[in-house]
């Protein structure tokens, strides 16, 4: 499981050697994702997702807080033009969701979920009893990174 890190390998670790540590993990590519990957045995997995763009560079932070990981990232990738939440693929065409956003057609998705398969994923697990603060740690990544993430509100 490369593209896993798991809380017990960064629980006692300084904040730098954590980013070190996301830099440095392998990531599974979104075209080479199967249901075994995305699922983490003996529990349900929650914490925080992070895309990589081909470049290595961190593009999008989510969180899975209530869902295991299996089940937000399918919906990602949801090409109906009425799902909810399909924010990664609309963010990736300039299209994020929201009240004054720009209507999406299926075509547009179509033709994101084809740019998306080049991306990469890495899962930094969090434990059941952190449920409540995984907001903090997606808004700690999302700082962390700013620079490189795409625009999703």
């Amino acid at each position: 499981m490369e593209h896993f890190i798991l809380f017990k390998d960064i629980k006692n670790k300084k904040l730098v050697d954590v980013f070190s540590l996301i830099n440095k993990s392998k990531k599974i590519k979104i075209e080479d994702i199967k249901l075994i990957d995305i699922i983490y045995i003996n529990q349900s997995l929650i914490g925080i997702y992070i895309f990589f763009n081909p470049e290595n560079q961190p593009i999008y932070v989510g969180k899975c807080s209530s869902r295991s990981f299996l089940e937000r990232i399918a919906s990602h990738f949801d090409l109906r033009v009425t799902g909810i939440m399909n924010n990664f693929l609309c963010a990736l065409i300039d299209k994020p969701k929201g009240r004054n956003s720009k209507k999406i057609s299926l075509k547009e998705l179509q033709n994101a979920y084809f740019i998306s398969l080049k991306y990469k994923l890495l899962f930094i697990e969090l434990p059941n009893s952190f449920r409540n603060k995984i907001l903090k740690y997606e808004n700690l990544f999302i700082s962390k990174f700013k620079k490189t993430l795409i625009n999703i509100r």
